[in-house]
């Protein structure tokens, strides 16, 4: 009984903006938004996930791209701009698909602006277009065909390197022109297959001229927390990396008392812009009403924990 009274958990976002020189052992104040999931569901459709957030500044804007994903329903990627770092404008849907997406990674390459979700439910990564930004994405190529999770990229002395997760931990992959479309397999690959490291948590950053890579700690309860490593060294032929920090997130508030896997950082008009996702306990009296929502919208109700 007690196990079938256990409550789901259900994801939400929080940005916040931090003035002056920031360091990753830097305390985070207060946020300047959250997007709580946490809300008594009414009907189908109801929202229960908001996570995996990637910041992109351009131009006079800050965007924020994330999954979003609702009772019975794949995920889908939304948005939401700011000028100001106070006022959030929700732009909405910018891509569903008929399979679930996630890990919404933004990037710029030779003037054009990609995004490149999650699509494992198809068995490849893709690669989409902004025809025109932020809406107006179409599908440009598949960079790599398989079971890979929370791809990224980051470009480091002219080449670009992939990180995502496969079956055998996390893989590394090269390419100087992304145009040409073949991804070399690094020969270090498996990177890691450490459960508390092998899943990238966010992009790679850069801060203060050094390197470091968001891992999710995936040792226990999935999104129980992150990790950040610093990478040492990093080449076609060698990497290195270095724990820096386990269990990064402060737990402390209601949205992500029981846990967070994802970290983004940005530089925007001066501040340092940090968003994260984070867990917490659904209300149980949804789960009380599910068997109800079941019986009135059996085509549309999936009861679960939502994500991943």
């Amino acid at each position: 009984m007690i196990g079938k009274l256990r409550k789901n958990r259900v994801w939400s976002i929080a940005v916040y903006v931090e003035d002056g020189d920031f360091a990753l052992d830097h305390a985070f104040g207060e946020p300047a938004l959250v997007i709580d999931s946490r809300r008594k569901r009414s009907a189908h459709g109801h929202l229960h996930t908001y996570a995996d957030p990637f910041l992109f500044p351009h131009g006079d804007e800050l965007y924020m791209f994330y999954e979003s994903q609702a009772v019975g329903e794949h995920g889908k990627i939304e948005a939401k701009c700011t000028t100001d770092l106070v006022n959030f404008e929700l732009i909405g849907e910018v891509l569903r698909e008929p399979f679930h997406l996630s890990f919404p990674f933004v990037f710029e390459d030779k003037g054009q602006i990609y995004l490149m979700p999650e699509t494992l439910a198809t068995n490849e990564v893709a690669l989409y277009r902004f025809e025109d930004f932020p809406r107006g994405l179409k599908k440009d190529c598949v960079l790599l065909r398989g079971s890979y999770k929370d791809s990224s990229l980051i470009k480091h002395d002219g080449i670009w390197y992939f990180f995502t997760t496969s079956e055998s931990g996390l893989e590394l992959f090269y390419i100087e022109d992304l145009s040409e479309g073949h991804l070399i397999p690094h020969r270090k690959n498996p990177i890691t297959s450490d459960p508390r490291y092998r899943q990238c948590g966010g992009s790679p950053i850069v801060l203060h001229d050094k390197l470091y890579r968001i891992a999710q700690d995936g040792s226990g309860e999935y999104g129980r927390n992150i990790s950040l490593l610093e990478i040492t060294e990093l080449s076609r032929t060698h990497y290195e990396e270095r724990v820096v920090a386990d269990d990064y997130f402060d737990l402390k508030h209601t949205w992500n008392r029981r846990g967070g896997h994802h970290l983004s950082i940005a530089e925007f008009k001066g501040k340092t812009v940090i968003a994260v996702d984070g867990k917490q306990d659904d209300l149980l009296i949804n789960k009380l009403l599910a068997p109800i929502h079941t019986y009135l919208f059996p085509i549309f109700v999936r009861n679960g924990d939502g994500h991943g």
